[in-house]
Parts: C-alpha cells; structure tokens; sequence
C-alpha cells in the first residue's frame, strides 16, 4: 500500500525485490522392488546405505525370486547418489496394537504399527501414560495453575464514575475483565481500560457505575472464565517460568469443582496463555490450569530395554507429535486416528499397554509376481505420485508391463524420468523388440541401458548378472550435482560393476544406439565397465538426448514452483516486467552454468511476455502467456576429426 505523506520532507519506504527462480533437486531417485524387511506400500526415505540396510535388509539368496533391490541401491550410493525414496512391494502386513481413546465407545486414538512387516515386528509392546510437563514443576499434590482471581476493596469513585480508587491495583492489567460487587446485590462487570501508576491506586473501567450506586466498601475482582473468552490469565509462583512448560499447541485442562474444559494452546506470556479456539462452558473460581500430556513406553520383541517417549501431545503442531519422528526407536510408529482433531474432550489414548500383534509374512514370490502386472505397478506408483521431490523412477529388473506403466506415470507428472532395464541374458537385435514395445507419447521421458552388469553378491558368495538400473541412477543423481543437469551422464565409469553380461563390440552398438537402447561397454584400456550412451527412447530428434529432456524437466518444475506467487497477481504491465526480470535472471544463471548454448545470453534464450501474446479478450478470461525459448547444449556424441598430409605454408583459417 502506497504510504500516505502529510508533512513536507522525504520518506523512506523499503520495498523487496521478487523472489528468484530456486532450481529444484534432479537427484533424488525412487526405488520399487522386493526385499527382506522394512515397510511394504509406504515410500520410505533413505539417505544412506546403512539406513536403508537398517529399514530393509540386506542382499538376499532369494533362491529363483530376484531380489534385485538391495543391490541396486548399494549401486547407486556407491556411484554417488545421496537420497532416494524406497517402496518395497510385498504382501506381509505389519504387526500392530490398537490405542484406545479416552471416551468409551468413541473409537480408537491410534494405532502403533511395527516397522518391520511379518513375523520381525510382532511380540512387542506399547504403553501409554497420563503425564504433565507443568504438573512436574509444581509441588506434589497441586492440581495446576491458579486460574487468576484477584480482588481488591473500594474506596472511592471519582466524577466520571468510572475511575475507581481501590487498596491494591498491581496484578489488575489493561484488557482484564472485571466484576464490580457492593452488597447486598449489586453486581457490574466491565472491562479494565487504564490501571493507575506510581502513587494511583486507581482502574478506570470501560463503562460508568450507575448513577445512584455508592461503591465505596464494595470490592473489585477479576471476572471467571465465560463461553468465548480465549485468553486465560494465571497466578504464577515465583522464581516460575511459564513458557518452557507450555509449548505452543500443548493439550490443556481448565476446571472448577464441575465443569472442565479442553483446549490446545495458541500463545503463551509470562502469566497467560491465548487459546486457539474460545470457551464452550463458563468455569467459576476457583480454577486450574494444567497441561496433559503422556508418556509412549516402547519394548522391541527381544530387543534391548524398554525406552519411555515422555510428553507427547495428539496435536500435530506440537513440538513432541506423537505422529511424528518423535516416537522413533526403529521398532515402531504411531497413526494417530484422524478423528482426533474434532474432539471437544480429552483426546489422549487410554493408559494402559497392549502387545502387537496380527502379522502377515511376505511371499517375496507372490509379492514380485503381483508388482511386474500392470495394475499391481500402477498401484505402486500412486503412492510415489504424491512426492514432488522424486525426479528419478527405477524398479530394478522389472517386466516390460510394469515399465510401460513407468513410462506412462513420469510421462503424466511431467517431473520425474525412468531409468529401465534391458531384460536379461537378450541379444541386441532382442533388447531392440524391447525397445519397440516402450512407446509413449515420444517426448523422451525415459532411458534403456544394456547389458546387465555383473556385481559381487554377498548373500550368495558369488558374483551374478545385475539390472543395472540402480548404478545409472547413481551416476545420473552424481553427474547433477558434479556437473549439472545439463550434462549427459555417460562417460562414466560403472563403481562396483565387475563385469557385463555381454560384451558388445562397435557393429552391435551401432545397431542399437539410433534406437534409443544406451550400451554399457568396456572399452579398450578401460577394464571398468561405462556408460556408453545418453540418449531416451524417443524418436522425436528434439527429445533423443536424456540431459536435454532433464534440463526441460528442471527448467519447467523451477519456473512452475517459483512463479506460483504471481498467481492471482493484477494481470498488468507492472507483472508483466516483474516476471520477465525474474525468469530472465533465473535462465542467466543457467546459462553461465554451461547448460544453454550462446556466446551471449541474448543467443541463448528468449522470455516475451507483451500485448501480442496477451491481447485484451485473453486478459478478460484471467490468462498470462509467457513463452520461453533456449538453446540447450546437446552432447557431442559423434566427435569427428579430419586429418590429412600439410604441406606447409599458411595455416587454415579459423
């Protein structure tokens, strides 16, 4: 809002320049498969080796069912990739125990889920406690916090019959509403508007005593708690702190000698606390104040000493959710009962313990079966739908059905690109039917590699042929971070691959190569098997490239996420600047990050937003067109050198 001046001179006024265009994360890879341990149909974020060996187990003997993701996932930390999401397919279920509610008949508070499915999560158990981080500050014995009730005598009324002379006016404070009483029946209630300082003992109210009323002998007090007020004042002890027992959103209990109220803190002071929503009831002096919290105890099935969770609260804002990371012993988690937030009384689980129990174990055969047809891959992909993070999809080893539909699910979100294998032990002119099967909407959304490598497998103490899906990934997420997205992830060497397949010679790469099937090599002097090919399985030249068709994945979800602000924005000239300024500086950066090609900005891209792309009867329909072009740089696949006998003489220009 422009500021309004009345007084001659100058005025500062600071503005904020627009937000720039953040780049988003190209590095964070999905994995679906089968494994020993961990959750099944919940992704799991992994940041680790270690961490996804601790959730999910290491490589398995499998016997004939593939086990391929353990592997694959070492692969891809040991060739650079950092973070990644897990989803393990599987049929065991969980063990878990139900927490009741409070209020019988009302249903459950939760549920605690043991992390490892089947026959590892059951047999342990869970306990619940009432607790109460302010009760413990208090002597033993006290039911909580005073509600305030203070009380002074009267003396005097001045003129305006609205300023009282009282005994004591120190803990009376602007706001406080108050009841004036002189027996035997009069009774006026008002609100604080001014208390008296220095030698004035005085409070002026916000109305005037009634004409007629003497007051002097009468008394002053602060009025109980009525239905609507939200704010609680208390009596604090001294040498007491308020704050640190009562963290924003913590579970309180209001109560005189009959009613009680719950309510969850708002705000808190050094003698009140703000509560989120207003009273239903009115509470009578004398009332307390508390918090109430409880305590999770947690004992693993044969594991180490039980470990006590102490002051969880069932509102998701508070610092100690019992949902959230907080409960964390490896063995368990709570899901709470969404029901919990539309509850007007206590909605802490009842105190007792309970044992979990009700596990299913896996079939991995079943499980690897069911994730290879259509339907069960499209299943497992609604569930890695939801994470924008994710911008790499492998499912190690999987069927061509089940990569049809991984074409289809990054082709739809329009974020993320597939990583696919060959199928095992294939010939070239085989993987090249493979390839002809992958078709999609020819926009280049993902990549084929060939052959399979050979890896150490520790669970069989032999080496055996590997999907390498997973160590792609890994080298694609380091080849982002090391170089950017706009490079080509090929090149490079394959960390932890001992061998392929087949070794293919140059005639059999140049048969599949211009269809979009990427060979992995071992080049002469080269011992370590590489990545040999950067293209997509796409037809369309503009989109043969997979670093090109990844730049445009980083430019649009970049531009999309950032440019959400100017949504709703006055379609006007002045937008119109703001943005062409912001995604100007954002395609700068890019460029002189190597990822457009151009001696100059200018040659590298283009942004036009003007009035021949936004006409007026556009502008009426709440339409901004803003069109983007740049010049990506494509990799140099071919590097053609030609040579021949100089005789001498002048040099050949430039």
């Amino acid at each position: 809002m422009p500021m309004q001046t009345t007084v001659p001179g100058v005025t500062i006024e600071e503005i904020e320049p627009a937000a720039p265009i953040r780049g988003v994360s190209t590095s964070i890879a999905a994995f679906i498969g089968i494994c020993a341990d961990g959750p099944t149909g919940e992704p799991v974020f992994v940041g680790s080796l270690d961490a996804f060996t601790e959730t999910f187990g290491g490589p398995v003997d499998g016997g004939g069912t593939p086990f391929y993701l353990p592997l694959a996932v070492e692969g891809f930390f040991r060739n650079g990739g950092s973070q990644c999401f897990v989803l393990r397919a599987g049929k065991a279920t969980p063990a878990f125990a139900e927490l009741a509610e409070r209020s019988p008949g009302t249903g459950k508070a939760g549920r605690a889920v043991a992390r490892r499915s089947g026959l590892p999560g059951q047999g342990g158990t869970v306990g619940v406690k009432d607790s109460s981080r302010l009760l413990e500050a208090l002597p033993n014995g006290s039911e909580g916090l005073i509600v305030l009730h203070l009380t002074a005598s009267v003396s005097a009324l001045d003129a305006t019959r609205r300023v009282l002379t009282v005994d004591d006016v120190r803990t009376f404070a602007t706001g406080d509403r108050v009841l004036l009483k002189k027996a035997p029946d009069f009774e006026l209630s008002a609100m604080v508007e001014q208390v008296g300082t220095g030698d004035a003992e005085t409070v002026t109210l916000s109305v005037p005593v009634p004409d007629g009323i003497v007051v002097a002998g009468g008394t002053l007090e602060t009025a109980p708690l009525r239905i609507g007020d939200t704010v609680v004042r208390l009596t604090i002890p001294a040498d007491f702190s308020l704050r640190p027992l009562v963290p924003g959103a913590s579970l309180v209990r209001i109560s005189d000698s009959t009613t009680t109220q719950w309510s969850v803190v708002a705000s808190v002071t050094a003698d009140s606390v703000t509560l989120a929503k207003p009273l239903t009831a009115n509470i009578n002096h004398p009332a307390t104040f508390t918090t109430a919290e409880f305590d999770v105890t947690v004992a693993a099935p044969g594991g180490p000493e039980p470990v006590t969770y102490r002051h969880l609260s069932t509102s998701p804002a508070h610092a100690r959710w019992w949902g959230g990371p907080v409960v964390d012993d490896g063995y368990l988690r709570i899901v709470p009962s969404p029901t919990l937030a539309s509850h007007t009384d206590d909605p802490r689980p009842a105190e007792g313990t309970a044992a979990l129990d009700s596990s299913e174990p896996d079939d991995p055969a079943e499980s690897w079966r069911e994730m290879n047809t259509t339907s069960g891959m499209a299943k497992l992909l609604a569930l890695l739908a939801p994470i924008d993070e994710i911008s790499l999809v492998a499912a190690p080893g999987c069927a061509l059905s089940a990569q049809k539909v991984i074409l289809e699910h990054c082709e739809k979100l329009y974020d993320r690109f597939a990583v696919l294998d060959s199928q095992q032990g294939v010939s070239p002119q085989n993987v090249l039917k493979h390839r002809s099967e992958l078709r999609g909407a020819d926009k280049g959304f993902a990549a084929l590699y060939y052959p399979w490598i050979s890896v150490e497998d520790p669970a069989r103490r032999r080496v055996v042929a590997q999907p390498p899906s997973g160590h792609i990934a890994g080298i694609i997420a380091a080849t982002d971070t090391a170089r950017g997205v706009h490079k080509a992830p090929a090149n490079t060497p394959i960390s932890g691959a001992l061998g392929l397949e087949r070794r293919l010679l140059d005639s059999e790469q140049g048969l599949i190569n211009p269809q979009g099937v990427n060979a992995l090599r071992i080049l002469p002097g080269r011992g370590v098997p590489v990545v040999w090919g950067a293209r997509t399985t796409a037809e369309n030249v503009t989109w043969q490239y997979i670093n090109v068709r990844r730049l445009f994945l980083f430019l649009e979800e970049s531009i999309q996420e950032s440019l959400r602000a100017a949504v709703f924005e006055p379609n006007d000239l002045a937008l119109w600047q703001r943005l062409k300024r912001t995604l100007t500086e954002f395609l700068t950066r890019v460029w002189r990050d190597g990822a457009l090609f151009g001696a100059t900005a200018e040659q590298a891209f283009f942004v036009r937003i003007d009035e021949a792309l936004n006409p007026p009867a556009t502008r009426k329909l709440g339409v901004l067109h803003v069109e983007i072009g740049v010049q990506p740089v494509y990799p140099a696949e071919f590097i053609v050198v030609r040579i021949g006998v100089w005789d001498g003489g002048a040099q050949v220009s430039e």
